[in-house]
């Protein structure tokens, strides 16, 4: 592997979110420009941890033991902001929504 690759890897992901954020914002699904933002940057970072599990899996290492520990520190994070996390997600479903009317 080398710097090359990384470089083609690193602006095909920020091509295809920069994409996929006009994407979402010209087709009126989402119509908040934060929440776009939100989702096209966790699909580039899910992009390059798959991207980097693969690689190392294909040099050899034995990816079993890292996706255990990605898993107990997500499963240990997720209990811990339970709460948080449900706001959050309430927030998104209330932005994308909007079933509030303004009324003037």
């Amino acid at each position: 592997m080398n710097y090359r690759s990384l470089s083609m890897l690193s602006r095909f992901v920020k091509i295809s979110s920069n994409i996929g954020n006009r994407f979402l914002l010209r087709s009126y699904i989402i119509e908040d420009e934060d929440l776009a933002r939100l989702l096209s940057k966790t699909a580039g970072v899910t992009i390059y941890a798959m991207f980097t599990v693969t690689t190392l899996g294909t040099l050899g290492v034995d990816t079993k033991p890292l996706l255990a520990g990605i898993g107990i520190i997500g499963f240990t994070i997720g209990s811990a902001l339970k709460e948080v996390a449900t706001n959050f997600i309430s927030e998104i479903f209330l932005i994308i929504n909007k079933p509030f009317i303004r009324r003037y």
